[in-house]
């Protein structure tokens, strides 16, 4: 095949994109198995038929996809995309010809780290700029919310379950919020500065849409004061003497391990992680109770100032377990970014987060083991 970044038009390539879903989302993250043709190890669903494929190719393989859905091409956004995305919040202020839902933009493990992802987003751009698609829409999984955020992207509306995928962020990128896309750097800024502007009044209405509807705050677009009182208020609801995560440190150290993480909260009955889920991000309850099960048997609950998360963390494994929603709840998810980065600039600090953690994994096998000896 040839290289490059480009529309997935004739049948090998799109069988191309088929097989290399499979091999990421199936075969690597335990995804959407029960969907996939497993038979010819390819991975379909309905919104190709009317999304735009893409696929990227180096060396003559191929290594990345992403499947633009437009609404300017009939039947792509289907009605069951529209309430999954929430489009209608955007009602008013843009048309269907200015709508795009990005999906399943994925890079083999070889091009993790290169620049290879940034390349296919900026086509995403290119593609908004020649159809005149104003207003992007993607879910964000916890672990990519900071490099979206540099991109210029928005949370819009409350947490919740993708299909498959677990817990969502659900966000926007506004095409002709120039300034926005200035203050954060993106790369999307030049790309849609040499754009036909857009209708300033128009744009000025698609940011008021953003106003006080996201049910996640982000230490990256916060006050640093109001962050860590929203963090604090939720250790402090802390009710038993069992260790904590944040136990022995200050809160000028507190708030170096939870720089660059958020804040989410999630309705009652949602995932918060899905068993044998690839991502490795780590959890602090702050507010409500969270359930963790393993093949629908309870295993435990985790109330506030509890962690979960750890193995995947510690281990870089699959997730263990399904961690489900017992109340409506906050969570604070930590930057796995972050705390790496810590073990080398501030090894003190990191070495009792990591005695914290290990005591908190301690204690969930004593309760474990006084469960199995209860039900003896």
């Amino acid at each position: 095949m040839r290289d490059g970044i480009y529309l997935a038009e004739t049948q090998a390539e799109r069988n191309a994109v088929f097989a290399l879903r499979y091999a990421i989302y199936v075969e690597e993250m335990g995804r959407l198995g029960d969907i996939a043709d497993h038979e010819k190890q390819h991975l379909v669903e309905a919104a190709d038929a009317h999304g735009r494929l893409y696929l990227a190719v180096v060396d003559g393989e191929p290594v990345g996809t992403m499947r633009l859905s437009w609404g300017g091409d009939p039947g792509a956004v289907s009605a069951q995309m529209r309430a999954l995305y929430e489009t209608d919040i955007f009602a008013g202020v843009i048309d269907d010809a200015q709508l795009l839902i990005g999906e399943r933009l994925m890079v083999q493990t070889s091009q993790r780290g290169t620049d290879l992802a940034m390349r296919m987003l900026a086509e995403l751009g290119r593609f908004m700029v020649t159809k005149g698609a104003e207003v992007l829409f993607l879910e964000c999984e916890p672990h990519l919310i900071n490099l979206y955020l540099r991109l210029g992207m928005r949370p819009y509306t409350r947490t919740k379950n993708y299909p498959g995928i677990g817990l969502v962020v659900p966000m926007v990128l506004l095409g002709h919020d120039l300034a926005h896309l200035k203050r954060t750097g993106s790369l999307y800024w030049a790309i849609f500065q040499a754009a036909p502007p857009s209708d300033a009044e128009r744009v000025a209405a698609q940011v008021k849409k953003l106003d006080n509807v996201s049910a996640m705050v982000s230490r990256e677009s916060t006050p640093r004061a109001h962050f860590m009182a929203e963090v604090l208020a939720g250790l402090a609801e802390k009710k038993t003497a069992t260790p904590a995560i944040f136990d022995a440190l200050s809160e000028a150290q507190i708030e170096m391990l939870v720089a660059r993480s958020h804040i989410f909260e999630v309705q009652a009955g949602d995932h918060l992680v899905l068993d044998g889920g690839a991502a490795r991000s780590l959890f602090v309850v702050l507010g409500g109770v969270v359930e963790i099960y393993k093949d629908g048997v309870l295993l435990g609950v985790q109330m506030p100032g509890d962690v979960f998360g750890e193995f995947a963390f510690l281990l870089g494994l699959p997730r263990t377990a399904d961690v489900i929603a017992g109340s409506d709840v906050r969570v604070l998810c930590l930057s796995e970014a972050n705390l790496l980065k810590l073990q080398a600039k501030e090894p003190a600090l990191s070495s009792q987060f990591m005695l914290n953690l290990s005591r908190c994994i301690c204690q969930k096998l004593l309760e474990l083991r006084q469960t199995f000896l209860t039900s003896l």
